[in-house]
């Protein structure tokens, strides 16, 4: 059996439940948020040395649930601070991003973490978060396809995709047609 230290980075002053989204950012106080950060990345590397095998975070946009928009930024220093457990990218909405730089992202990490990295993708829809995307409702499975295929002929093309073995991951992570 193995174990998943997992976040979103939930906003921990929440007086009550919004009801809207997005949530209003009037309740985020910048030194709470950035000790709110300083206390994930010091638990993903507890939870490391607690014997935890993948520390995973997902991807959130304007809610009091998950304070990561792009889940890349904070697992690039967990990486570089752990040496065991495997980094997990998890629920990324492939159809709502750049297949180049969300490769290269994952390539980059990978390498820093000496090869340690997976991830998931989702094909959230566009309509879960109208504010962030600018994306149609209903383009999400075709466009999750699209460019799960892209990342996977980028892994071919991009000299660091190369480097870090991305393609395997690629393959490991993606089966498409």
């Amino acid at each position: 059996m193995q174990f998943l230290h997992y976040t979103s980075v939930p906003w921990p002053y929440l007086v009550e439940p919004f009801s809207a989204f997005p949530d209003p950012n009037q309740a985020c106080d910048p030194d709470r948020a950035n000790g709110a950060l300083r206390d994930t990345l010091a638990h993903m590397i507890a939870a490391e040395n607690a014997g935890f095998d993948w520390l995973g975070m997902g991807e959130e946009h304007m809610n009091a649930y998950g304070m990561v928009p792009n889940p890349t930024l904070l697992l690039t220093v967990v990486a570089a601070q752990t040496r065991r457990a495997k980094i997990a990218v998890l629920g990324n909405p492939l159809p709502l991003l750049n297949p180049v730089r969300v490769a290269e992202e994952y390539a980059m990490i990978d390498v820093l973490s000496g090869g340690r990295v997976t991830f998931s993708c989702s094909r959230r829809k566009a309509s879960s978060s109208p504010g962030a995307s600018g994306h149609r409702a209903g383009s999400s499975e075709s466009g999750l396809l699209k460019t799960a295929v892209r990342m996977r002929r980028l892994s071919i093309l991009l000299p660091l995709l190369q480097v870090s073995g991305f393609s395997s991951l690629c393959s490991r992570a993606l089966t498409v047609p």
